[in-house]
């Protein structure tokens, strides 16, 4: 994976311009139109809902449905031949990996299926009582295998039917594949999460369970990753999303920095970090870190 390509997609995003816009991809302006019907849908859990619950959740229900029509489109504008080179940057580039998930979605709507009705979908106590969480992840469901699975239920707005409690059960999954082509969709949500329609209140949450899953991989992909959300927050100004006390560099650092975090692995990490494509921002961030465990 080429991690200079990584950080000029992440600039491009800041920058308000779309991931992949300028990579060439093998899509067709039919394919693009529906990645990018895709990519507005994906907004919606992050823009301003309504405060009653019912009609926030109606919006979320509208915009999954919206998102998995632009993936059944999206599927049927791609070829066979494209997908070997759409796989290949799927990792780097949104639209590749949605293009990618697309197909999978179709070719193995089986797993989907069961990962929805296994995690995802809400069940009640007896009797329609308390929302019961999601079971624990089975090993086998923790598998490169079902990786594209999670990464687009992570990615989808909140479907019809689904428990409140679903994301965790998603995010703990992809930090125990840690895969590094998650970081891409990880970061992203990330970026989604620092626009301003967004509560204020909720935006810690989110943001500490997002880097906390980037935090369990322990690569210089996830280190990365953790560098582009600092700077992401800093640059929007959402250092404290509503929280006086919460401010996304320092728990970067935090997480750099632990004991733990150091004899597992994140010192040696950091230390042979190739800084190709690190901003100013960044790279002080990661000597300030490198500096507290010399």
């Amino acid at each position: 994976m080429s991690w200079t390509t990584v950080a000029a997609v992440a600039l491009l995003s800041l920058a308000g311009e779309q991931p992949g816009a300028s990579t060439g991809l093998p899509l067709s302006p039919e394919a693009q139109g529906a990645v990018q019907r895709a990519l507005e849908a994906m907004k919606t859990p992050y823009s301003a809902l309504p405060q009653q619950q019912s009609q926030a959740e109606e919006r979320l229900y509208a915009a999954a449905a919206e998102f998995r029509a632009a993936l059944d489109e999206l599927f049927n504008r791609l070829a066979a031949d494209q997908l070997e080179r759409l796989r290949a940057v799927e990792g780097e580039d949104l639209r590749a990996k949605l293009a990618v998930i697309a197909w999978d979605r179709r070719e193995r709507i089986d797993l989907y299926e069961l990962i929805e009705d296994t995690y995802v979908r809400m069940r009640r106590d007896p009797g329609g009582g308390q929302i019961k969480p999601p079971p624990p992840l089975v090993a086998d469901h923790v598998t490169e295998t079902f990786r594209l699975v999670w990464e687009h239920y992570l990615l989808t707005p909140m479907p019809e039917g689904a428990s409140p409690m679903y994301v965790p059960r998603v995010m703990h999954a992809l930090s125990v594949i840690h895969h590094d082509a998650s970081v891409l969709a990880l970061v992203h949500c990330f970026e989604l999460s620092c626009t301003a329609g967004m509560p204020p209140k909720e935006v810690p949450g989110l943001q500490r369970r997002i880097l906390h899953t980037l935090d369990q991989f322990r690569t210089a992909a996830a280190a990365r990753g953790l560098l582009s959300c600092a700077e992401r927050a800093a640059a929007r100004g959402t250092a404290s999303g509503g929280d006086a006390a919460w401010n996304v560099e320092n728990y970067v650092y935090g997480r750099f920095v632990d004991e733990s975090a150091a004899t597992a692995g994140w010192h040696p990490i950091l230390r042979s970090l190739d800084r190709s494509g690190l901003t100013d921002r960044q790279k002080a961030l990661l000597d300030r870190a490198l500096a507290a465990n010399p």
